[in-house]
């Protein structure tokens, strides 16, 4: 599926045809680029293993194991649709998609704590603009 998606993909723009497999790759990549930034931020070494994996947050939050298994499947699902998607549309079009995808992703990482309880910068922003929308309507 990724080698066809690629080849589907802009074959005159290298580089959307190279973020379709990183899309359709997301969950593993993410977790994996997630996994050594949380390290890095906690001074651990980058090869120690930890439990903060995305599977070990969504089983801290009170899911399942089935549960888990299928939040994943449906993210890595929603990846695939996205790199589909991302195949077929125009330059301006892929270029909105793929900052959808990285906002819609931060937002996730930070409400499951895949990086650190305390570290949600975009949520506080968001939270920011709902307390100062809410102190101009009075």
């Amino acid at each position: 599926m990724i080698s066809v998606l690629s080849l589907l993909g802009f074959k005159n723009i290298t580089f959307i045809s190279f973020i379709v497999p990183i899309l359709i790759l997301g969950v593993p990549l993410s977790d994996t680029i997630f996994a050594i930034i949380r390290r890095i931020v906690h001074k651990k070494p980058i090869s120690k293993p930890d439990r903060s994996h995305l599977h070990h947050c969504l089983l801290n939050l009170g899911f399942t194991h089935r549960q888990t298994v299928i939040i994943i499947y449906a993210i890595s699902s929603l990846f695939a649709l996205f790199a589909f998607i991302f195949s077929m549309t125009t330059v301006w079009g892929s270029i909105l998609l793929l900052a959808i995808v990285i906002v819609s992703l931060e937002i996730f990482i930070e409400k499951i704590g895949l990086i650190s309880q305390s570290y949600k910068p975009l949520l506080r922003i968001f939270e920011g603009l709902r307390d100062f929308g809410r102190s101009r309507n009075r």
